[in-house]
Protein backbone atom coordinates (compact mmCIF):
# COMPACT_ATOMS: atom_id res chain seq x y z
CA UNK A 1 0.00 0.00 0.00
CA UNK A 2 1.13 3.60 -0.56
CA UNK A 3 3.33 4.87 2.24
CA UNK A 4 5.16 8.13 1.60
CA UNK A 5 5.56 11.30 -0.41
CA UNK A 6 8.68 12.82 -1.93
CA UNK A 7 10.76 14.79 0.55
CA UNK A 8 10.91 17.78 -1.81
CA UNK A 9 7.15 18.35 -1.48
CA UNK A 10 7.16 18.47 2.34
CA UNK A 11 8.36 20.97 4.92
CA UNK A 12 8.75 20.36 8.63
CA UNK A 13 6.32 22.45 10.67
CA UNK A 14 5.53 21.93 14.36
CA UNK A 15 6.71 18.34 14.08
CA UNK A 16 4.65 17.43 10.99
CA UNK A 17 5.44 17.23 7.27
CA UNK A 18 3.31 19.85 5.49
CA UNK A 19 2.89 20.09 1.71
CA UNK A 20 4.70 22.93 -0.04
CA UNK A 21 2.51 23.01 -3.15
CA UNK A 22 -0.68 24.65 -1.91
CA UNK A 23 -1.84 27.05 0.78
CA UNK A 24 -5.38 25.67 0.46
CA UNK A 25 -4.87 22.24 2.04
CA UNK A 26 -3.92 22.74 5.69
CA UNK A 27 -3.35 19.14 6.77
CA UNK A 28 0.02 17.35 6.81
CA UNK A 29 1.06 14.99 4.02
CA UNK A 30 3.46 12.80 6.00
CA UNK A 31 3.47 9.12 6.98
CA UNK A 32 1.25 9.56 10.08
CA UNK A 33 -1.33 11.34 7.92
CA UNK A 34 -1.23 8.60 5.29
CA UNK A 35 -1.78 6.08 8.09
CA UNK A 36 -4.80 8.11 9.28
CA UNK A 37 -6.19 8.23 5.73
CA UNK A 38 -5.79 4.46 5.44
CA UNK A 39 -7.71 4.06 8.71
CA UNK A 40 -10.40 6.41 7.39
CA UNK A 41 -10.58 4.30 4.23
CA UNK A 42 -11.31 1.20 6.30
CA UNK A 43 -14.19 3.01 8.02
CA UNK A 44 -15.68 4.05 4.67
CA UNK A 45 -15.45 0.55 3.18
CA UNK A 46 -17.03 -0.93 6.29
CA UNK A 47 -20.05 1.39 6.40
CA UNK A 48 -20.57 1.18 2.60
CA UNK A 49 -19.90 -2.57 2.46
CA UNK A 50 -17.35 -2.00 -0.28
CA UNK A 51 -15.28 0.55 -2.14
CA UNK A 52 -18.29 2.33 -3.65
CA UNK A 53 -21.76 3.21 -2.35
CA UNK A 54 -23.49 1.56 -5.32
CA UNK A 55 -24.12 -2.18 -5.74
CA UNK A 56 -21.06 -4.00 -7.04
CA UNK A 57 -22.95 -5.17 -10.13
CA UNK A 58 -23.34 -1.56 -11.32
CA UNK A 59 -19.61 -0.91 -10.94
CA UNK A 60 -18.82 -4.22 -12.63
CA UNK A 61 -21.00 -3.23 -15.59
CA UNK A 62 -19.29 0.14 -15.94
CA UNK A 63 -15.82 -1.36 -15.90
CA UNK A 64 -16.28 -4.62 -17.80
CA UNK A 65 -14.03 -5.27 -20.83
CA UNK A 66 -15.41 -3.64 -23.99
CA UNK A 67 -15.99 -5.35 -27.30
CA UNK A 68 -14.25 -2.45 -29.02
CA UNK A 69 -11.16 -3.09 -26.89
CA UNK A 70 -11.23 0.33 -25.23
CA UNK A 71 -10.00 0.19 -21.65
CA UNK A 72 -12.27 1.38 -18.85
CA UNK A 73 -10.74 4.13 -16.72
CA UNK A 74 -11.09 5.40 -13.14
CA UNK A 75 -9.96 8.80 -11.80
CA UNK A 76 -9.43 9.20 -8.05
CA UNK A 77 -9.26 12.94 -7.33
CA UNK A 78 -7.63 13.81 -4.02
CA UNK A 79 -6.36 10.25 -3.74
CA UNK A 80 -4.44 10.88 -0.50
CA UNK A 81 -2.44 7.79 0.41
CA UNK A 82 -3.65 6.12 -2.78
CA UNK A 83 -5.27 3.18 -0.98
CA UNK A 84 -8.65 3.46 -2.77
CA UNK A 85 -6.90 3.75 -6.16
CA UNK A 86 -4.76 0.70 -5.49
CA UNK A 87 -7.64 -1.43 -4.26
CA UNK A 88 -9.81 -0.51 -7.25
CA UNK A 89 -6.90 -1.33 -9.56
CA UNK A 90 -6.53 -4.72 -7.87
CA UNK A 91 -10.26 -5.44 -8.02
CA UNK A 92 -10.56 -4.33 -11.67
CA UNK A 93 -7.27 -5.27 -13.36
CA UNK A 94 -8.81 -4.62 -16.78
CA UNK A 95 -9.33 -0.92 -15.91
CA UNK A 96 -6.81 1.93 -15.89
CA UNK A 97 -6.73 3.78 -12.55
CA UNK A 98 -5.26 7.26 -12.08
CA UNK A 99 -4.80 8.83 -8.64
CA UNK A 100 -4.40 12.62 -8.52
CA UNK A 101 -3.34 14.70 -5.51
CA UNK A 102 -1.13 17.51 -4.28
CA UNK A 103 1.28 14.92 -2.93
CA UNK A 104 2.05 11.91 -5.08
CA UNK A 105 1.92 8.72 -2.99
CA UNK A 106 4.82 6.32 -3.30
CA UNK A 107 3.45 2.76 -3.08
CA UNK A 108 5.64 0.08 -1.59
CA UNK A 109 4.57 -2.01 -4.59
CA UNK A 110 3.13 -1.04 -7.97
CA UNK A 111 0.23 -2.37 -10.00
CA UNK A 112 0.64 -2.11 -13.76
CA UNK A 113 -2.82 -0.57 -14.24
CA UNK A 114 -2.47 2.09 -11.51
CA UNK A 115 -0.55 5.35 -11.73
CA UNK A 116 -0.36 8.56 -9.70
CA UNK A 117 -0.10 12.15 -10.91
CA UNK A 118 0.78 15.16 -8.82
CA UNK A 119 -1.39 18.26 -9.19
CA UNK A 120 -3.97 20.64 -7.73
CA UNK A 121 -7.68 20.07 -8.40
CA UNK A 122 -8.36 23.80 -7.96
CA UNK A 123 -6.04 24.62 -10.88
CA UNK A 124 -8.30 22.85 -13.39
CA UNK A 125 -8.64 19.32 -14.78
CA UNK A 126 -8.57 19.96 -18.53
CA UNK A 127 -5.99 17.20 -19.06
CA UNK A 128 -8.57 14.61 -17.93
CA UNK A 129 -11.63 15.87 -19.79
CA UNK A 130 -13.96 13.15 -21.09
CA UNK A 131 -11.62 10.23 -20.29
CA UNK A 132 -13.09 8.32 -17.33
CA UNK A 133 -15.91 5.88 -16.60
CA UNK A 134 -15.72 6.64 -12.87
CA UNK A 135 -14.55 9.80 -11.13
CA UNK A 136 -14.19 9.45 -7.36
CA UNK A 137 -13.68 12.24 -4.81
CA UNK A 138 -13.49 11.41 -1.10
CA UNK A 139 -13.16 14.08 1.60
CA UNK A 140 -11.80 16.47 -1.02
CA UNK A 141 -14.43 19.15 -1.57
CA UNK A 142 -14.66 19.85 2.17
CA UNK A 143 -11.05 21.07 2.01
CA UNK A 144 -11.60 23.31 -1.02
CA UNK A 145 -12.30 26.99 -0.37
CA UNK A 146 -16.02 27.72 -0.55
CA UNK A 147 -15.66 30.06 -3.52
CA UNK A 148 -13.80 27.36 -5.49
CA UNK A 149 -16.06 24.39 -4.72
CA UNK A 150 -18.55 24.82 -7.55
CA UNK A 151 -15.79 25.05 -10.15
CA UNK A 152 -14.02 21.99 -8.75
CA UNK A 153 -17.24 19.93 -8.83
CA UNK A 154 -18.05 20.99 -12.42
CA UNK A 155 -14.49 20.27 -13.54
CA UNK A 156 -14.74 16.78 -12.02
CA UNK A 157 -17.98 16.15 -13.94
CA UNK A 158 -16.22 17.14 -17.17
CA UNK A 159 -13.72 14.31 -16.65
CA UNK A 160 -16.46 11.72 -17.26
CA UNK A 161 -17.12 9.81 -20.45
CA UNK A 162 -20.76 9.66 -21.60
CA UNK A 163 -22.65 7.39 -19.20
CA UNK A 164 -19.88 7.69 -16.62
CA UNK A 165 -20.37 7.77 -12.86
CA UNK A 166 -19.23 10.48 -10.45
CA UNK A 167 -19.02 9.73 -6.71
CA UNK A 168 -18.54 12.24 -3.89
CA UNK A 169 -17.89 10.85 -0.40
CA UNK A 170 -17.77 13.48 2.36
CA UNK A 171 -18.77 14.09 5.96
CA UNK A 172 -20.99 16.71 7.54
CA UNK A 173 -18.94 19.25 9.46
CA UNK A 174 -21.64 19.69 12.11
CA UNK A 175 -21.72 16.66 14.42
CA UNK A 176 -24.77 15.31 16.23
CA UNK A 177 -25.49 13.46 19.45
CA UNK A 178 -27.09 10.02 19.81
CA UNK A 179 -30.51 11.62 19.28
CA UNK A 180 -29.25 13.27 16.08
CA UNK A 181 -29.45 16.72 17.65
CA UNK A 182 -26.90 19.27 16.46
CA UNK A 183 -23.86 19.76 18.70
CA UNK A 184 -22.67 23.30 19.40
CA UNK A 185 -19.10 24.52 19.98
CA UNK A 186 -18.26 24.59 23.69
CA UNK A 187 -16.67 27.48 25.58
CA UNK A 188 -15.46 28.01 29.15
CA UNK A 189 -18.90 29.43 29.91
CA UNK A 190 -20.89 26.72 28.11
CA UNK A 191 -19.38 23.25 28.08
CA UNK A 192 -22.29 20.95 28.93
CA UNK A 193 -24.20 19.06 26.21
CA UNK A 194 -25.30 19.98 23.59
CA UNK A 195 -22.06 21.99 23.71
CA UNK A 196 -19.01 19.99 22.66
CA UNK A 197 -15.27 20.61 22.87
CA UNK A 198 -14.73 18.34 19.89
CA UNK A 199 -17.14 20.52 17.92
CA UNK A 200 -15.29 23.63 19.20
CA UNK A 201 -11.97 22.24 18.01
CA UNK A 202 -13.29 21.34 14.56
CA UNK A 203 -15.03 24.70 14.21
CA UNK A 204 -11.73 26.44 14.95
CA UNK A 205 -9.84 24.10 12.61
CA UNK A 206 -12.17 24.80 9.68
CA UNK A 207 -12.62 28.45 10.67
CA UNK A 208 -16.38 28.14 10.32
CA UNK A 209 -18.55 29.99 12.78
CA UNK A 210 -21.87 28.60 11.59
CA UNK A 211 -23.36 25.43 10.21
CA UNK A 212 -22.27 24.61 6.68
CA UNK A 213 -24.32 22.58 4.23
CA UNK A 214 -21.80 21.06 1.81
CA UNK A 215 -23.97 17.98 1.38
CA UNK A 216 -26.79 20.07 -0.04
CA UNK A 217 -24.41 22.18 -2.13
CA UNK A 218 -23.11 19.04 -3.88
CA UNK A 219 -26.63 17.71 -4.43
CA UNK A 220 -27.80 21.04 -5.85
CA UNK A 221 -24.90 21.39 -8.27
CA UNK A 222 -25.34 17.83 -9.54
CA UNK A 223 -29.11 18.22 -9.87
CA UNK A 224 -28.74 21.47 -11.82
CA UNK A 225 -25.99 20.23 -14.15
CA UNK A 226 -27.07 19.89 -17.78
CA UNK A 227 -24.39 17.22 -18.23
CA UNK A 228 -25.86 14.70 -15.76
CA UNK A 229 -29.01 12.61 -15.73
CA UNK A 230 -31.01 14.28 -12.97
CA UNK A 231 -32.90 11.12 -12.06
CA UNK A 232 -29.61 9.41 -11.18
CA UNK A 233 -28.57 11.89 -8.47
CA UNK A 234 -28.69 9.95 -5.19
CA UNK A 235 -27.31 10.25 -1.66
CA UNK A 236 -26.75 7.70 1.08
CA UNK A 237 -26.19 8.72 4.72
CA UNK A 238 -24.17 6.77 7.27
CA UNK A 239 -24.45 7.70 10.97
CA UNK A 240 -21.21 6.47 12.50
CA UNK A 241 -20.82 6.31 16.29
CA UNK A 242 -17.67 7.63 17.95
CA UNK A 243 -16.37 5.48 20.82
CA UNK A 244 -19.67 3.64 21.34
CA UNK A 245 -21.72 1.07 19.46
CA UNK A 246 -24.47 3.28 18.03
CA UNK A 247 -26.99 0.63 19.09
CA UNK A 248 -25.56 -1.84 16.55
CA UNK A 249 -23.87 -4.39 18.78
CA UNK A 250 -20.39 -5.73 18.07
CA UNK A 251 -20.21 -4.35 14.54
CA UNK A 252 -21.22 -0.91 15.81
CA UNK A 253 -18.65 -1.10 18.57
CA UNK A 254 -15.89 -2.00 16.11
CA UNK A 255 -16.78 0.91 13.80
CA UNK A 256 -17.11 3.23 16.81
CA UNK A 257 -13.62 2.36 18.01
CA UNK A 258 -12.21 2.85 14.52
CA UNK A 259 -13.87 6.27 14.27
CA UNK A 260 -12.71 7.27 17.76
CA UNK A 261 -9.08 6.45 16.91
CA UNK A 262 -9.32 8.24 13.56
CA UNK A 263 -10.79 11.42 15.07
CA UNK A 264 -8.19 11.47 17.85
CA UNK A 265 -5.56 11.45 15.11
CA UNK A 266 -7.48 14.05 13.09
CA UNK A 267 -7.63 16.67 15.83
CA UNK A 268 -3.88 16.34 16.32
CA UNK A 269 -3.41 16.60 12.57
CA UNK A 270 -5.03 20.05 12.63
CA UNK A 271 -2.75 21.33 15.41
CA UNK A 272 -0.01 22.77 13.12
CA UNK A 273 -2.52 24.93 11.22
CA UNK A 274 -4.01 26.24 14.48
CA UNK A 275 -0.55 27.05 15.83
CA UNK A 276 0.27 28.78 12.54
CA UNK A 277 -2.78 31.01 13.04
CA UNK A 278 -1.52 32.06 16.45
CA UNK A 279 -3.57 29.80 18.73
CA UNK A 280 -1.27 29.15 21.73
CA UNK A 281 0.05 25.62 22.17
CA UNK A 282 -1.39 25.34 25.68
CA UNK A 283 -4.85 26.28 24.33
CA UNK A 284 -4.78 23.63 21.61
CA UNK A 285 -3.51 21.13 24.18
CA UNK A 286 -6.43 21.93 26.51
CA UNK A 287 -8.96 21.65 23.67
CA UNK A 288 -7.51 18.30 22.58
CA UNK A 289 -7.63 16.92 26.13
CA UNK A 290 -11.30 17.90 26.49
CA UNK A 291 -12.18 16.60 23.00
CA UNK A 292 -10.47 13.26 23.71
CA UNK A 293 -12.74 12.70 26.71
CA UNK A 294 -15.84 13.24 24.56
CA UNK A 295 -14.59 10.87 21.87
CA UNK A 296 -14.48 8.04 24.41
CA UNK A 297 -18.28 7.75 24.04
CA UNK A 298 -19.29 8.32 27.66
CA UNK A 299 -22.98 8.43 28.51
CA UNK A 300 -22.75 12.19 29.07
CA UNK A 301 -22.20 12.80 25.37
CA UNK A 302 -22.34 10.23 22.59
CA UNK A 303 -21.30 11.61 19.23
CA UNK A 304 -22.38 10.55 15.75
CA UNK A 305 -20.46 11.53 12.62
CA UNK A 306 -22.58 11.76 9.48
CA UNK A 307 -20.79 10.37 6.44
CA UNK A 308 -22.51 10.59 3.09
CA UNK A 309 -21.99 9.55 -0.50
CA UNK A 310 -23.62 11.37 -3.41
CA UNK A 311 -23.42 10.09 -6.98
CA UNK A 312 -24.83 10.66 -10.45
CA UNK A 313 -24.46 9.45 -14.06
CA UNK A 314 -23.44 11.53 -17.03
CA UNK A 315 -25.69 11.86 -20.08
Amino acid sequence: MPRSATVETLREFHGRGMNTLSDVYKLPADLPEFDRLNSQHRIWTRVMNGLCPLPAREIDELLKPREDGKQAAILDLGCGSGIWSMQMASLYPQARVVGFDLIEPKPSSRLPNCSFIQGDVTKGLQRFKGQFNIVHLRTLIIHVAKEARRRAILDAIDCLKPGGLIIFAEYDEPKVDEYKQLLLPASDEQDAPPHSWFMRYMTEAFQHKAKTDLRYVIQKILSESDKLRKETVQTSLYHVPVGWDGGNGENGRAVGEMMRANLRDLIRTFRPSLLDRGVPYEVTDRWITKADKELDGSEDLRILVVLYATWARKL
